[in-house]
């Protein structure tokens, strides 16, 4: 490892981040690697390890939303509703719901319009 590698600016950062008490995120790269050597001296320094987009939500108390409420629907909208847990075509949500046609494009068209559901590139998902 060359003393240039820990006097670039954003590592000067990091550190003074570090030193400052605020949080410091680093991803990991394969060891021995002299390009990872940065991210892990900040990791060995106390930055927090990072793998994936969820690790940073996490560690900011940013986590998983909590669920909102299911609304009061009537029966079909409900179970039209209940079926959108994934994106879904019409003969996804016909076989998940076991609606007739009609009355399932009825139901997702009122949860379209209470700003429930949307219809993007032929499937529908909730909004």
């Amino acid at each position: 490892m060359t003393r240039e590698l820990f006097k670039s600016g954003s590592l000067i950062t990091a550190t003074h981040a570090l030193e400052c008490g605020r949080t410091v995120f680093a991803v990991p790269g394969r060891a021995g690697d002299p390009r990872a050597a940065g991210p892990h001296r900040l990791l060995r320094e106390g930055a927090v390890l990072t793998e994936t987009a969820q690790d940073i939500l996490d560690e900011l108390g940013w986590g998983e939303a909590p669920a909102a409420p299911t609304p009061d629907l009537p029966p079909e909208q409900a179970r039209a509703y209940a079926a959108l847990s994934t994106p879904a075509t019409l003969d996804d949500l016909q076989a998940a719901t076991g609606l007739a046609l009609p009355d399932l494009q009825t139901a997702l068209v009122m949860l379209h319009l209470m700003g429930l559901a949307e219809e993007v590139g032929g499937r529908w998902a909730r909004r």
